[in-house]
């Protein structure tokens, strides 16, 4: 079942070709980083904005970073161990939070403050997928391992939830660090000089 249909269009001066995905799937977007397109885009996908060419049939819930500042009472009461975060986020049980911090591959006395990019990553992914079957996602901040590790948690999560995600890459197709062959869909998005095509809004 199709998740999203988009029809050729413009975003502040970008060509977005024709694309659609369905359950399943994984998206890789491939877009040399420029802010306006960025957020634009994104907003977008995740219906923040509407465009008649963007026809969002599922919901997409855009995956954000986790960022916990510390207080002296959770020092006392170690409430900021990433397992104590994760229970409170998700009101879940104990097996499931064990069962998070494994896919994470982080340590049962872990700390919200210590932990890496690439834990941390995975650690918001899975939060988001626990209560979102389709995902948007981007690959900034995490290095070449952890593009790639995640890239793989993410789509073996969305095949046994059947849902789908959209992965944004922040860089041009060719420069892509996780194989081509493992995306379902790969979308490259790039400027244009106007008047070469006409933005419709």
């Amino acid at each position: 079942m199709k998740t999203l249909d988009i029809t050729k269009n413009i975003i502040d001066n970008h060509l977005i070709p024709n694309f659609t995905i369905s359950n399943g799937e994984i998206c890789g977007i491939f877009i040399k980083s420029n802010f306006d397109i960025d957020y634009a885009l994104i907003d977008y996908l995740t219906e923040k904005k509407i465009k008649k060419e963007i026809n969002i049939i599922q919901p997409f819930y855009q995956v954000k970073d986790l960022f916990h500042k510390r207080t002296f009472l959770e020092s006392l009461t170690k409430k900021h161990l990433v397992r104590k975060f994760i229970k409170n986020k998700l009101k879940c049980s104990d097996q499931k939070v064990l069962e998070i911090l494994d896919k994470a591959n982080i340590g049962y006395d872990w700390s919200m403050y210590t932990y890496e990019g690439n834990a941390r990553r995975k650690l918001s992914t899975l939060i988001a997928l626990e209560n979102n079957k389709n995902i948007l996602y981007d690959t900034s901040a995490i290095n070449v391992e952890g593009m790639i590790k995640l890239h793989a948690l993410v789509k073996k999560e969305i095949s046994e939830k059947n849902g789908c995600a959209i992965e944004v890459n922040f860089f041009p197709l060719k420069d892509s660090i996780v194989p081509l062959k493992n995306y379902d869909t790969i979308v490259e998005i790039k400027s244009i000089t106007p008047p070469a095509y006409s933005e419709s809004r």
